[in-house]
């Protein structure tokens, strides 16, 4: 079982922004950056000090439009996870708004 943030936007920019400052709390967790390092994600050794760098976001965090975030969301269940959690965040300027609209895709997701 794969429990992932994730954001509905095409803005990469604008998921960073976000995910630093929704998701600080994990870079300073010893379990959670180790995980992360044995598998492989870039900077995760370092992130207790550095916090979320763009190459940790890029690599564990799935985000775009619809159809990008279909496509991120399949690739852990292609990879051999039997289910995924999915913990959408808000982002952009109006993160509210946001939300609500990625709730709706990832119903959509699931719904096939």
């Amino acid at each position: 079982m794969a429990t992932i943030p994730c954001y509905l936007s095409s803005d990469p920019a604008a998921v960073r922004d976000a995910a630093r400052r929704d998701l600080a709390i994990y870079a300073n967790v010893p379990t959670y950056t180790d995980m992360l390092t044995a598998a492989g994600v870039p900077d995760a050794a370092n992130a207790a000090g550095t916090g979320w760098t763009d190459a940790m976001i890029d690599a564990v965090i799935p985000a775009g439009d619809e159809d990008t975030l279909a496509a991120q969301l399949s690739a852990y269940l292609d990879a051999g996870a039997s289910e995924v959690a999915v913990s959408p965040f808000g982002c952009g300027p109006e993160p509210a708004r946001n939300l609500e609209d990625c709730w709706e895709v990832l119903g959509g997701i699931a719904r096939g």
